[in-house]
């Protein structure tokens, strides 16, 4: 696999201080959502500068960020997203004292990295059907196995190095700006069709 350079974002540590500042009641918020963003104040969100609803569908401009509360670990989250510009969005999961798991996904390539003590490293990467029409992103996490699909199309299959621990998500535009819409994710859910073992993708472009 080529290299990628990880990339740190400006708003990982606000993010952290939101979520984990809120452990006292994490463990009540282990249940799975829906979300499609009718109400512009989304109940169990909360949004950096730069975040906001408006007609149905959650907008990040560069830098900003929404996060969610909840003690999750074993899950499938599925969204919808589209970049109004070509850019760099991360899905950050599992975020808890002792790091979490960051999806990075741009314009033809996605790439998952882990974050421990500050330090993020990359675990794999592959190039993806994304452009800059609306597609479907899934994420299936059990255990150290996690799996990641475009349009129903695995692009990403990996065991981690560590299970993830049980901690809240967030959404952020790193580059450009994005959107998102219909966010569900289900406590276990079911993995996808695994075809093999966790392997090697074509790798990101560098």
């Amino acid at each position: 696999m080529g290299i990628y350079v990880s990339k740190r974002w400006f708003y990982a540590v606000a993010i952290l201080a939101l979520l984990v500042g809120a452990m006292p009641t994490l463990a009540q918020e282990g249940g799975g959502f829906q979300e499609g963003f009718d109400n512009p104040a989304p109940p169990g969100w909360d949004m950096g500068p730069g975040a906001s609803v408006e007609g149905g569908v959650l907008h990040l401009e560069p830098g900003a960020f929404a996060t969610r509360e909840g003690a999750w670990n074993n899950f499938s989250l599925s969204l919808d997203m589209r970049f109004v510009e070509p850019g760099e969005a991360a899905i950050s999961y599992g975020i808890s004292e002792s790091g979490s798991y960051h999806l990075l996904v741009g314009v033809g390539y996605a790439v998952l990295q882990q974050e421990v003590a500050g330090q993020i490293s990359d675990i794999i990467g592959s190039v993806a059907p994304i452009s800059g029409d609306w597609f479907n992103l899934g994420l299936f996490v059990q255990g150290q196995r996690h799996i990641v699909t475009i349009n129903g199309e695995t692009i990403l299959d990996a065991d981690v190095p560590t299970p993830v621990q049980p901690g809240g998500i967030a959404f952020e535009a790193i580059a450009g700006g994005c959107e998102i819409d219909n966010v569900a994710l289900t406590v276990g859910g079911e993995m996808p069709p695994l075809e093999g073992e966790p392997g090697e993708f074509p790798p990101p472009p560098e």
